[in-house]
């Protein structure tokens, strides 16, 4: 039976993410002999080539690709324990390596990190930002413990728990023109040019409801990965767009986009924690997800087990 070390997959992650051997041992620190030896012992207990010369460096063969996936979730999983084994007996040097999407990293995550820090202050916690398919990708490979986010994608490596439904809704600039209309409805909305969230994991959900307000959708629908982009564009122009509340909550009180509520316009999205299945959560974690249940409550986030 062949037992892999954590150091050997250290040495051969770092290979074949600098693509060069000469890099990888400058980023362990160690000569580049003492490199190459690590590989070679680990290609000759495996019996299998691992890496192979290309034009730009050197590459992964179809084992070596193999082997990388597992190893990264490998020295995740050792790192986590690491941090556990800390954690436990009162370490202050503990870690916690979450991620969120932009929609609550400016009100639900910091309340919830600072009173973790507060309760547990030798704590130290890297929040990774991200859209939905980058997060199930770090959480996956293990570069994050867990994910703050919505998802649509059935992934059997992954587990999600939902926790609460956020309120996705239509935004216009503070000036916009249906905002002197006195009687606004959902078929006036699709007069205007639109631009949408854009992911791959649900490219048409938004689309479908604006077509199902007028026989007829917008002319004009563009999409973006970026909601800072996607606010500018709103306030600069007559464009709409669908939008997380509490992702304009700034601008809203500083009067430059407006949050429109007309009719049912309002669509929920299904939030809550993404995890690697089969992974135990370190004693911060779970401690954060407990927070995070207790910070959305009081921030009015609506229930996922109460009626829309």
């Amino acid at each position: 039976m062949t037992i892999l070390e954590p150091r050997a997959l250290r040495h051969f992650v770092a290979i074949a993410e600098h693509k060069s051997f000469r890099k990888a041992a400058d980023s362990l620190r160690l000569s580049q002999p003492a490199l190459s030896n690590s590989i070679q012992q680990l290609e000759s207990a495996l019996a299998v080539k691992l890496f192979e010369r290309g034009p730009y460096g050197i590459l992964l063969t179809v084992f070596g690709e193999a082997l990388y996936q597992r190893s990264k979730i490998i020295l995740a999983e050792v790192n986590f324990a690491v941090d556990e084994l800390n954690d436990l007996r009162g370490a202050q040097r503990g870690a916690l390596r979450i991620g969120s999407g932009p929609s609550i990293l400016g009100t639900l995550i910091p309340k919830t990190m600072m009173r973790l820090m507060h309760n547990h202050p030798g704590l130290t916690i890297t929040v990774h930002e991200g859209l939905e398919e980058e997060l199930l990708k770090q959480t996956r490979e293990g570069a994050i413990e867990l994910a703050v986010s919505s998802t649509s994608l059935s992934d059997v490596n992954l587990d999600f728990t939902p926790m609460f439904h956020m309120r996705i809704v239509p935004i216009v600039r503070s000036k916009h023109p249906i905002l002197m209309e006195q009687r606004s409805s959902l078929k006036d909305l699709t007069k205007y040019p639109w631009i949408l969230p854009h992911t791959s994991l649900e490219p048409e959900r938004l689309e479908h409801i604006l077509k199902g307000w007028a026989i007829e959708g917008p002319e004009i629908i563009s999409r973006s990965n970026s909601p800072s982009f996607m606010k500018a564009l709103v306030e600069q122009s007559n464009f709409v767009s669908f939008l997380p509340r509490p992702l304009i909550s700034l601008e809203e009180q500083a009067e430059r986009l407006v949050a429109l509520n007309i009719g049912d316009a309002i669509y929920h999205k299904a939030m809550g924690v993404i995890t690697r299945k089969h992974s135990l959560l370190s004693p911060a974690a779970e401690t954060f997800v407990k927070y995070l249940k207790s910070v959305a409550k009081e921030i009015g986030l609506v229930d996922h087990n109460a009626d829309e």
